[in-house]
């Protein structure tokens, strides 16, 4: 039972330190411009996917507003979310969070 909670405890730990890093840097560039950057260092075939999902399922953020996007691949489609503190999240119910982005696309 121990070794169960410890687990628990560890995991809630590492995801709390990654949705630390999920938070938005701030600094002397102007929000576009870290945008841009984040989204240079995507391939072109990625940049064009995030582009056209523009934000992240899970958080609602825009896509590189937390830096580069973090790719998933899911039901053979590749999803873009705003940090890979958002991956689990994503992966518990990657259904839910795909007909969020579906719906999104539509309007």
């Amino acid at each position: 039972m121990f070794r169960i909670l410890a687990r628990i405890v560890v995991c809630n730990l590492f995801v709390a330190i990654l949705f630390v890093g999920c938070t938005s840097q701030s600094g002397s560039q102007s929000a576009g411009d870290e945008l841009f950057k984040a989204m240079s260092s995507l391939s072109d075939g990625d940049r064009e996917l995030a582009l056209k999902q523009k934000i992240c399922p899970v958080s609602d953020e825009p896509l590189g507003s937390m830096g580069p996007p973090f790719k998933v691949q899911v039901q053979d489609q590749s999803v873009f979310l705003c940090c890979a503190g958002c991956e689990a999240d994503f992966r518990s119910d990657p259904d839910k969070f795909i007909a969020t982005l579906n719906t999104s696309n539509e309007q």
